[in-house]
């Protein structure tokens, strides 16, 4: 079996994931053992729970040391979106290759509401760059505003949504 990397070719959160896998046809991408999904002319490719445990026993069938996670904001980290838990990917991870679930007791992530609360009022949800500081983004979601911060060395990228290199 040949594993690739799955490509996000729309860049979304957990939250968005969540919310179109509910009203989208799920596939499977039997060579990559990926799921994709697709709703009219819109579709995502993401990992979930049986993608990772493919890649951990491919993983392990190869003697690899350990696993990266590419991006943790596609794991729902407070577990408020898909129904799932906390963190349900990442758990999963960590059990499938023998480690205990990721302790409860680890802060959240650093996501804070934007002072410019108005700025998501008529927005649809998704992410947008912040133009007077491009090491952070907004997320607006069912209204609200939310002001997210790239990792050290990162921008947000308005044309992928997504945080990478200058």
């Amino acid at each position: 079996m040949q594993m690739y990397t799955t490509q996000y070719f729309i860049s979304v959160l957990c939250s968005q994931i969540c919310s179109f896998i509910n009203s989208a046809t799920i596939s499977w991408i039997s060579e990559q053992e990926v799921p994709y999904a697709t709703y009219g002319s819109a579709w995502v490719g993401y990992d979930d729970k049986r993608s990772f445990s493919s890649k951990v026993q491919w993983m392990t069938k190869y003697s690899l040391g350990g696993a990266h996670v590419w991006t943790l904001d596609m794991d729902d980290f407070s577990g408020s979106f898909c129904s799932e838990g906390a963190y349900p990917l990442i758990n999963h991870l960590r059990m499938s290759m023998g480690f205990a679930p990721k302790p409860t007791t680890t802060p959240r992530p650093t996501t804070t509401r934007d002072p410019l609360a108005d700025f998501c009022r008529g927005r649809p949800d998704g992410l947008y760059e912040n133009v007077a500081d491009k090491t952070t983004y907004f997320q607006c979601f069912q209204g609200n505003t939310y002001l997210h911060h790239c990792q050290d060395g990162l921008i947000f990228w308005d044309s992928c949504k997504c945080c990478d290199w200058p």
